[in-house]
């Protein structure tokens, strides 16, 4: 009985000392783990405490920004954007990332219908000479009224349309529907793309892609002396200039790498456009390219204005340096060269539409002093997305490089795995934030333009006629029918471009 006792008495006072020893409290420090937050936008700075080192970023509150959409964040240089449990180190900072929110919808309407008034003293029949007159301009809240300027018509082969296309160069620069001051515009007739909208979706893509020159557009409807001429499409040129391609340096003689402007353009030496011929050296060098590709590149050049206007060491080294990017193509080094970005963009956009001009021609790259060769703008697309009855095999189920065509740098950029998959991430990208918006546009744009074309066709009546280069395919569709042809390409031929770059 004693025993038992002693042994309770044990075991209550083994109690009693563990309670106490639970209830006295811990003298151990509380560590806490500090991390600095750092908004990517407004660089404010926040000071946060955890008590474990362990955290999850989902902890993070983020607060909404109008203009942006949160991306992610950025610990140590190192993007992270998704959701992920990291561990905290000393001093950890982490940005908030964002991204400017665009509003796709907005860039791929057609928005309202402007116009363009031309006087002009007389006829307007040459590219080469201009005439004199007034031209007034308005769209929205963007006018102006009687401004001198001259006026030429412009293109090559579309010279030959009855519905033809004019250059406009003011004598002051002008600032036209908010485009951006400049003195030369252009007013393109469309004659031959019976839609009338491929030049339209191809720029607004550029646009919407964030390709650092592109060009601004809209549609409106032109009378000259008066008389209604038709619908058109009013753009920018290609040039360089503040709200152009701002690449223009004060430099003398003795400064060998001074910037360009540039352009692959088989017209320079084209037996079918005389009027746009040029002349060696001086309008343009040939890049001969017949030994891996058999063909003869003119190289046009856009700024300067001429070769003659630069010394021969200028033109030698505007000359190496293109010769050096081609060469660069086959070997490891061809980033040292090009600005891959621009490079990947340019050619998304004339592979998605299938531009057949790529190969020779209207292909523009500059380079700033200093810089990498950079592509852009896009331009002129009539013959593309399905526009062409000259091409074998020309559909939207192969890739231009199969169907005999597409652009030597980009064909051969394809045989790099780097390159490819860079491409393959850009064009994943692109189709899933900006093309859902561009072809959702399709149908609004079709009810806005509807009643223009319909004016626009019935002076020109191009929609039932047959003529180069528009295929039989194409003939006698309503209207309708040619927005959705248009619609259903780039449709079917960016998933032909998912398929067989990947392979």
């Amino acid at each position: 009985m004693k025993k038992r006792l002693v042994f309770l008495v044990l075991v209550l006072v083994s109690f009693v000392v563990i309670l106490c020893s639970c209830s006295k409290p811990n003298n151990t420090p509380t560590i806490k783990y500090k991390v600095t937050i750092i908004d990517q936008i407004s660089k404010e700075t926040e000071e946060l405490e955890f008590d474990n080192n362990i955290i999850s970023l989902s902890e993070l509150e983020i607060k909404e920004k109008e203009d942006y959409n949160f991306i992610g964040w950025s610990i140590d240089e190192v993007n992270i954007y998704e959701d992920e449990r990291i561990n905290i180190e000393a001093n950890n900072i982490i940005y908030s990332l964002w991204e400017e929110k665009i509003n796709y919808k907005e860039i791929f309407s057609v928005g309202s219908i402007g116009r363009i008034d031309i006087y002009v003293n007389d006829p307007i029949t040459s590219k080469k000479t201009y005439v004199t007159g007034t031209v007034s301009a308005s769209r929205d809240d963007y006018k102006i009224e009687d401004v001198a300027a001259k006026v030429r018509l412009r293109g090559n082969s579309s010279l030959s349309a009855p519905k033809k296309s004019y250059k406009i160069k003011f004598e002051k620069k002008q600032d036209v529907f908010g485009f951006g001051s400049d003195k030369e515009w252009a007013l393109i007739a469309n004659y031959y793309d019976p839609s009338l909208i491929r030049n339209f979706y191809a720029y607004r893509l550029a646009q919407a892609m964030g390709v650092l020159a592109n060009v601004d557009c809209c549609f409106v409807e032109v009378f000259l002396n008066g008389t209604y001429n038709g619908l058109y499409l009013f753009c920018e040129t290609v040039k360089t200039g503040k709200n152009r391609i701002d690449i223009e340096v004060d430099y003398d003689d003795d400064i060998e790498d001074i910037p360009f402007l540039l352009e692959l353009d088989y017209k320079m030496i084209s037996d079918g456009d005389p009027d746009s011929n040029g002349v060696e050296n001086v309008d343009f060098f040939y890049l001969d390219m017949r030994k891996v590709n058999n063909k003869n590149y003119p190289i046009a050049t856009k700024y300067p204005d001429t070769y003659e206007d630069i010394t021969e060491n200028q033109f030698k080294f505007i000359r190496d340096y293109v010769r050096s990017c081609y060469d660069s193509l086959r070997t490891d080094d061809y980033e040292e060269y090009f600005d891959i970005d621009s490079v990947i963009d340019y050619f998304f956009i004339e592979e998605l539409t299938m531009n057949v001009d790529v190969e020779h021609s209207s292909v523009f790259f500059y380079r700033e002093q200093g810089g990498k060769l950079t592509f852009g703008p896009v331009w002129d697309f009539d013959i593309s997305m399905g526009n062409a009855n000259y091409v074998n095999n020309y559909k939207p189920t192969v890739l231009m490089k199969d169907a005999g065509g597409g652009n030597y740098i980009f064909n051969t950029l394809l045989l790099h795995d780097d390159f490819r998959v860079k491409f393959i991430q850009r064009m994943n990208e692109v189709s899933e934030k900006i093309l859902p918006a561009m072809f959702d546009s399709f149908t609004e744009n079709y009810n806005i333009l509807f009643p223009y074309q319909k004016k626009d066709n019935d002076k020109w009546t191009y929609l039932n006629k047959s003529f180069w280069p528009k295929p039989n395919y194409l003939v006698g569709l309503t209207y309708y029918e040619q927005i959705d042809y248009v619609k259903s390409f780039l449709k079917t031929h960016l998933e032909t471009m998912k398929e067989k770059i990947v392979e």
